[in-house]
């Protein structure tokens, strides 16, 4: 366990044969590797005197070289395929050269100013925090997902096309806007020329604000929610796979498989009968996913015991409700089997059945999660079981083609990218 994670510094070096990854490509994908090296807990800074050591990416004939250089050096081969299994690789071969080769504990030669972004309501920027990435480099600025005292905030909030900007001390939360980002069409030149305007904003509010004995502004990347200010820097636990190599995948989960079991009553006219049921669902934790949802109801009438079970998938849409709650809408369909039996003798028959289901969900802890679900539904099929052959015979058994349950359902999930 290491009490903090080292400083690194990211180049690329350039290559003159023209067989090689296209210099622009070769930024695009440092900017990507310092976001994602942000979000597993790591300070990037622009100058290697700042950092603890440096990993430097260089084009080969077949993929990319991935090094590593601190008291010690590691290098890494990375085939080529397709983007984002390229990129991965190189994440991981980054973080585990820098877990190999640098020592957080080490003073720094030169300390950079440093910045820290936070996206107001969690909604994380991953274009403009990437341009920051290329920025940054130029402007000699450290990039720190953890401001410490002197460091400076920056809180971003998207508004359509702009964006405004709140900056304050890592000791306090950042006060009014000072500044609107225009990220005009959304491409890279655009979130660039806005990055570098918030570049130039911190430098000039920290020289006004510091006055001459400022020892500098740093960047915060947070998303809101997390840790304050003021919050000691936890302890890190480096996670390794079996082969005893670093897990690559610390930063917040994006997407998720997620598999809940909850119970509750199915009320279908003016019969409440008990409802059990299971989910799975894979997806996006903000955004569209897929469900697979299989309900039991079991009921009885005279001398008639009956179990309806309905299998039904379909899309869903996932939103986040607060800080640790969670609202979720599906649309499935599917098949309802009617099951029953009446002395010794059991028969069956189909339906096609539709449901839109609505939860909300509330974080326990980690990623286990308590729900209240509403299940409206119907089937093709009005079910009826009489006590003789004749139509005009009494009714033994009886539910009408729609139903709405309710439920308390617990579940557990588990992160896929």
């Amino acid at each position: 366990m290491l009490a903090a994670r080292p400083t690194v510094a990211v180049e690329v070096q350039p290559s003159q044969r023209a067989t090689d990854i296209d210099p622009e490509a070769m930024i695009t994908l440092r900017g990507w590797l310092v976001r994602r090296l942000l979000e597993e807990g790591y300070d990037v800074a622009a100058d290697p005197a700042g950092a603890h050591g440096v990993v430097h990416l260089r084009p080969a004939s077949d993929g990319l070289v991935v090094e590593a250089q601190g008291r010690g050096q590691r290098s890494f081969a990375v085939e080529g395929g397709p983007e984002a299994v390229l990129r991965l690789e190189v994440l991981h071969r980054a973080l585990l050269g820098v877990e190999q080769t640098c020592d957080a504990r080490a003073p720094l030669a030169e300390p950079e100013p440093g910045l820290a972004l936070r996206f107001v309501d969690g909604a994380l920027d991953e274009a403009l925090l990437e341009a920051m990435a290329v920025v940054a480099d130029d402007a000699g600025v450290t990039l720190t997902d953890q401001p410490r005292p002197g460091d400076t905030v920056a809180c971003v909030e998207r508004r359509g096309s702009l964006a405004e900007v709140a900056l304050g001390p890592a000791e306090a939360e950042c006060g009014l806007p000072l500044l609107v980002l225009d990220l005009a069409d959304g491409s890279t030149a655009s979130y660039r020329h806005a990055a570098s305007e918030l570049i130039d904003v911190v430098h000039r509010s920290a020289a006004n604000d510091a006055g001459p004995e400022a020892t500098g502004e740093v960047l915060d990347m947070r998303t809101l929610g997390g840790p304050g200010p003021s919050d000691p820097m936890p302890g890190i636990v480096v996670e390794l796979d079996d082969d005893g190599e670093l897990v690559a995948m610390h930063g917040p989960a994006r997407a998720e498989m997620r598999v809940g079991l909850s119970a509750g009553v199915a009320t279908r006219g003016p019969n409440a009968d008990a409802l059990i049921q299971a989910g799975w669902r894979a997806g996006k934790i903000r955004g569209v996913g897929g469900r697979l949802s299989l309900s039991v109801v079991p009921s009885s009438g005279e001398n008639i015991r009956v179990v309806d079970s309905r299998l039904v998938i379909g899309p869903d849409w996932e939103l986040k409700a607060g800080e640790r709650g969670h609202v979720d809408f599906a649309a499935l369909v599917g098949t309802d089997i009617h099951t029953f039996a009446v002395g010794d003798r059991t028969a069956a028959d189909v339906a096609f059945a539709a449901e839109l289901p609505v939860s909300y969900a509330y974080t326990l802890r980690g990623s286990a999660r308590l729900h209240l679900v509403v299940t409206p539904g119907i089937s093709t099929t009005t079910w009826e079981h009489r006590s003789g052959v004749a139509r005009d015979d009494r009714i033994r058994w009886a539910r009408p083609s729609w139903r709405i349950g309710v439920g308390v359902a617990i579940s557990h999930g588990w992160r896929i990218e």
